[in-house]
């Protein structure tokens, strides 16, 4: 009788201990280094300030870049456009040189006529004024009639007005060829002036494409720099956010998990604009931590807890354009942990206990955020995993 007493005893000793391991072994807090989170998480913070600045610079020499990559082929263009100037100038003078060949010819040819004739017909007034009155008496004797004579006397004077008009046209052609040689010169001068001016023309474009090139060149190597610093920083935020997460793996919440499927996040809207993974934001490719949920006028709809839990951190102040906003994380037990970020406005504190559905906050745009959405993220054990698996 005593033996079973006493094993009885034992058995509801036993029976206590396993009853306050039930009702007390859940949620039991560990302790948290508060000054090591938070230091860690202002570093972020300025990181992700950094981060932007290099993104604002980066946006600046690129656009400077693509200015001058425009300029460039504006002159480049012009450039082009002068040396077909040049060519055909050049060809102008070569047109205009053999006009010149040939009229210096025209122009000898005539003088060699004129000269020629001129002195034929110096030979004739010569002969004229040594025959004298014979020639006359000539005429006047060898005609046979008064209208023979008379046709000699014209047949000599008619000689004489065409060896004048001859000449006359001679000197005249002459001066023809003199002045088309003149206006072609004169226009080979214009055509010279010209071809010097396109000649320094182009020797300025160059020297200013050579400068646009330069330019580029700097852009690009500054450009080159920023990426270089973005990638820096990226690999420091990382290695932070490893941190944070190590911290969640340590000073999480004890017990089990609530158990079950996580519940949407946000009822009634089931669109999702980017999924968990690599993806490119801003030229660069990203870890993205999360499920990013969206839709047309959700902006203030409710988000839920995924899944009964505490409340384990609550932002309420961020910068514009910077991080996650207002965001509230919940610890759901046996490691798991999910991150609802962007909120408009969060109505749970720290340490409050949530059920599976419980209104925690509101859709906002707040933080890093190109539009109203949430951001949801599922953590087991602090590291982040795709919220998809476990929806």
């Amino acid at each position: 009788m005593l033996k079973n007493k006493g094993l009885l005893k034992a058995v509801c000793t036993l029976l206590s201990v396993v009853i306050c391991v039930i009702s007390f072994g859940n949620y039991s807090p560990i302790k948290t280094n508060a000054a090591d989170y938070e230091s860690l998480e202002n570093r972020y913070s300025q990181l992700e300030k950094e981060l932007n600045q290099l993104k604002k610079d980066m946006t600046s020499t690129q656009n400077k870049k693509n200015e001058q990559l425009k300029y460039k082929n504006q002159l480049d263009k012009q450039i082009t456009l002068v040396e077909e100037q040049i060519s055909n100038l050049n060809s102008q003078i070569t047109l205009l040189n053999k006009e010149i060949a040939e009229n210096q010819k025209l122009l000898s040819e005539k003088e060699d006529e004129i000269s020629q004739n001129d002195e034929l017909y110096k030979a004739r007034l010569r002969s004229m004024y040594m025959a004298g009155d014979a020639s006359v008496w000539e005429v006047i004797f060898k005609s046979q009639s008064f209208s023979d004579f008379m046709r000699n006397t014209e047949y000599m004077k008619r000689l004489a007005e065409n060896d004048k008009k001859l000449m006359q046209k001679l000197n005249t052609d002459k001066n023809s060829i003199v002045a088309a040689k003149q206006k072609i010169e004169t226009n080979k001068l214009k055509v010279e002036a010209n071809q010097q001016t396109m000649v320094s023309k182009k020797s300025s474009l160059d020297s200013q494409y050579k400068q646009s090139q330069q330019l580029l060149n700097t852009l690009t190597k500054e450009e080159n720099s920023l990426k270089q610093q973005q990638i820096q920083i990226n690999k420091e935020m990382e290695k932070i956010d490893a941190e944070i997460e190590e911290m969640l793996r340590e000073n999480g919440v004890n017990g089990d998990y609530a158990g079950g499927k996580l519940k949407w996040p946000v009822p009634n809207y089931t669109t999702i604009t980017s999924r968990f993974g690599w993806r490119t934001l801003y030229g660069q490719k990203n870890w993205h931590t999360g499920i990013d949920i969206s839709g047309a006028n959700i902006y203030g709809k409710n988000i839920v807890a995924a899944n009964g839990g505490t409340v384990i951190k609550v932002v309420h102040t961020y910068v514009a354009k910077k991080g996650y906003g207002k965001y509230l994380i919940i610890d759901h037990g046996g490691g798991y942990t999910t991150l609802y970020a962007h909120c408009s406005s969060i109505s749970v504190k720290v340490g409050q206990t949530v059920k599976r559905g419980d209104v925690i906050a509101q859709i906002g745009s707040t933080g890093n955020s190109t539009g109203p959405h949430l951001h949801f993220g599922v953590y087991i054990n602090g590291t982040n995993v795709d919220p998809l698996n476990y929806l």
